[in-house]
């Protein structure tokens, strides 16, 4: 199956609420790790406002002295996928980030991946596998590692943000190891470890109003327990400044 059609699967099966969805994300902000759970992931309800499909090509590279056996060459065709989905209720998007092939171990034994930039914006993070997942001290950068072991997949990752507006300036970066029996020198097999690099640009990513796409802005961190005071006063009329979109981890 294409990597556009799982993820219009797993929207489909996964049309719940968004509080649902985002309570049983990681809020990751600048500086923090987490370490999601294949158990947790959740593609949360809203419209697909864009999709980004695109073949690519997996290279692993044998090591000096050694070389790939007859009918292997090291290259696997792949996909991927981006969306960018919209809240209806908030406006609020979440990105959908994966990488896809016809061979499902080409991460098994390691894989690491790079998503920029999210600058400011809040970030809940869930994904389809155990991943830890660093958001960089500026905040514009989530970083995963796979255990590998054998068993690591290649990346499906989502990130539910603030932010209500978005361009497609941003990156995705790789490293996938996965093992193959290879030749050394005298002909003789042996299994390795090879990696194969992955880099992309023109990714989608959140923006602010002066970036192209309106909106975002710098988010203000408010405590849970604050939020549904400040529902009741918008619905009563009694302070207008709190029509305002606020940013709010969650």
């Amino acid at each position: 199956m294409r990597s556009s059609q799982k993820f219009a699967a797993l929207t489909a099966a996964a049309m719940l609420a968004l509080s649902a969805a985002r309570s049983i994300a990681a809020p990751v902000a600048a500086g923090e790790t987490t370490t999601t759970s294949p158990g947790e992931f959740v593609t949360p309800t809203g419209d697909v406002v864009s999709t980004d499909d695109r073949p690519i090509t997996l290279t692993f590279t044998a090591p000096t002295g050694f070389s790939f056996g007859a009918g292997e060459t090291g290259v696997f065709d792949a996909t991927f996928t981006s969306q960018v989905l919209r809240d209806p209720a908030t406006q609020q998007l979440t990105f959908q980030y994966a990488v896809d092939a016809a061979r499902g171990d080409l991460a098994g034994e390691s894989g690491t991946f790079s998503i920029g930039n999210f600058g400011d914006f809040t970030t809940d993070v869930t994904a389809n596998a155990t991943w830890t997942v660093t958001r960089s001290a500026d905040g514009n950068t989530l970083n995963g590692v796979s255990p590998g072991q054998g068993v690591g997949p290649l990346p499906q990752a989502t990130v539910a943000t603030n932010a209500t507006n978005f361009n497609s300036n941003g990156t995705f970066n790789a490293d996938f190891g996965v093992e193959l029996t290879l030749l050394d020198g005298e002909g003789a097999p042996v299994a390795s470890v090879v990696h194969a690099p992955l880099s992309l640009s023109n990714v989608f990513q959140p923006a602010a109003a002066d970036d192209g796409g309106g909106g975002g802005g710098t988010p203000i961190p408010l405590p849970p327990g604050a939020w549904a005071g400040l529902l009741g006063l918008a619905a009563l009329g009694l302070h207008p400044g709190m029509r305002r979109a606020v940013g709010l981890n969650v």
